[in-house]
């Protein structure tokens, strides 16, 4: 994406309407469609980043944090909401984003994903285990724990708006919180048997 002037490690990118995003080193960078830009502002750490927008607004969680960059504004910012601060990971369905860590995910408000209501929490309720990460495919929501996987759905209704699935439970978890990907079709990741699923 970037030329020479970016230093250090490649963390993650996404795309953003657009505009493509990427964290190299302790930067992020925004370059448009006719291929100019720059430096967005300062990610610390050296970990990589999962990201999830909406076309205007994009959200990085990394192990500093959890930051906010706005395509609109070219702003970045650290999301503060203490239902938000401490997630690992972040993806996005039906303009709310999923905040996950060990124990729960919390669902943003509507349309903001800097903000979430504290009773739009959901434990891990398959089975006691403890969360990986939330991931988005083919508009489902696969939460991966350590030893399986649940998948639920976007009701729009109650706190938090997201209800399970019956009957699809997996008896594989996610092996690490960045082993899991998808295309068009499919989704694939590696398990905590050591296989990769699809």
């Amino acid at each position: 994406l970037l030329n020479d002037t970016a230093e250090g490690a490649e963390r993650g990118f996404d795309g953003m309407g657009e505009s493509l995003c990427q964290v190299i080193g302790q930067k992020i960078y925004l370059v448009g469609a006719n291929g100019t830009g720059g430096s967005a502002g300062y990610i610390p750490g050296t970990d990589r980043c999962i990201m999830a927008g909406d076309g205007d607004n994009l959200f990085i969680v990394s192990n500093t944090g959890v930051y906010h960059l706005s395509t609109d504004t070219g702003d970045l910012n650290l999301v503060t909401d203490v239902n938000i601060v401490g997630a690992n990971s972040v993806d996005i369905i039906n303009n709310q984003f999923l905040y996950t860590d060990s124990r729960f995910t919390t669902v943003s408000n509507v349309g903001d994903g800097t903000t979430a209501n504290g009773l739009n929490k959901i434990g891990e309720e398959t089975d006691p285990d403890f969360l990986v990460r939330d991931f988005v495919f083919d508009e489902l929501i696969y939460r991966f724990s350590q030893r399986t996987t649940a998948v639920w759905y976007n009701s729009g209704q109650g706190n938090p708006p997201i209800q399970k699935l019956q009957g699809r439970t997996f008896e594989v978890g996610l092996a690490a919180i960045h082993s899991v990907a998808s295309t068009d079709d499919a989704m694939y990741w590696l398990a905590d048997d050591r296989r990769i699923y699809r």
